[in-house]
């Protein structure tokens, strides 16, 4: 491939601006987590399956389209037969030190799904993100919700069953936090040893945009990981049917692994205050796309940032 072609092409590019839609930011994405852990002196590869359904109807399209670059950063997509079975091959991935033979530092995983597709797939869910994340592993769970019916029998907001399952939820708004939020994600996933949720709704999926691109884009802050003394170290547990073990997982998932999720959000600013102001008697929170949508309702209210 020319270097002319390297800038240009808005999956390789990895300086500069780029254009691409929705869709093409999460295909994108998997291949700036590989290059990320490339450059952190790791050879990791990474697995997506998912099942197809509008707004994420198409993932499984671009990432056949651009199978020849994810192969050759060892990205392996394999279409899911449903939700379920898609979800419990992403969870095996991150068992790769109960094999011998290993070829990688560690593998990272992608599972996509449309809103009841999530529902269904909850009891996977569930199960793959109490085990938890294997060493230099991580797993992102893009879940693809249509708010408006736009193409859905029902409306659709998957944090309630994402919360239900202890997956912490990130809400990109536009292709830029789509590409951010998920370097973002999987870093979380293999500090904190959880699966991280990406909501992707309508408009973003179906949107396109310009993202800026660097390696030195994004720095990733370590938070506190000390409990009572001990330094937090996630650990993959696959003693699941043990009693003493699923307590062990429920304990740590909520009193340790999702409050390193929220000490990291903090020290990475993943929630921000747009609008300082400390006299401020009132506080407007939105998250995603929303925000969009609130700015646009004041401006029409005669509302502006000032």
């Amino acid at each position: 491939m020319s270097s002319t072609e390297k800038k240009t092409n808005p999956f390789t590019q990895e300086t500069g601006i780029i254009n691409l839609g929705g869709i093409d930011a999460i295909v994108r994405l998997t291949l700036d987590q590989v290059r990320t852990d490339a450059r952190r002196g790791l050879k990791t590869g990474m697995f997506v399956s998912g099942y197809r359904g509008s707004p994420v109807g198409m993932l499984d399209a671009a990432l056949i389209k651009q199978q020849k670059h994810l192969l050759e950063q060892n990205i392996h997509f394999v279409d899911g037969i449903n939700e379920d079975l898609a979800a419990t091959a992403v969870w095996g991935t991150q068992m790769l030190h109960t094999v011998g033979g290993q070829k990688f530092d560690g593998v990272t995983g992608l599972w996509y799904g449309k809103a009841p597709g999530v529902d269904r797939s909850g009891d996977a869910l569930k199960h793959a993100n109490y085990t938890g994340i294997g060493k230099n592993g991580g797993v992102l769970a893009i879940v693809g919700d249509d708010p408006s019916c736009k193409s859905s029998s029902l409306a659709s907001q998957s944090e309630p069953m994402l919360f239900h399952v202890g997956i912490p939820s990130l809400y990109p708004g536009n292709v830029q936090e789509i590409l951010d939020l998920g370097l973002h994600g999987y870093n979380l996933s293999r500090m904190a040893g959880v699966w991280m949720g990406m909501k992707i709704v309508t408009n973003v999926a179906d949107g396109s945009g310009s993202a800026l691109v660097s390696p030195e884009r994004l720095n990733f802050v370590t938070p506190d990981l000390e409990f009572d003394g001990q330094l937090f170290t996630p650990r993959m547990n696959l003693g699941m049917n043990v009693r003493a073990d699923a307590l062990e997982m429920e304990q740590s998932l909520y009193t340790r692994r999702l409050e390193v999720v929220k000490r990291y959000a903090r020290a990475n600013k993943l929630n921000n205050i747009v609008f300082e102001n400390r006299d401020a008697w009132l506080g407007i929170l939105t998250a995603g796309k929303t925000y969009n949508d609130l700015k646009q309702a004041f401006l029409e209210m005669g509302l502006d940032d000032a």
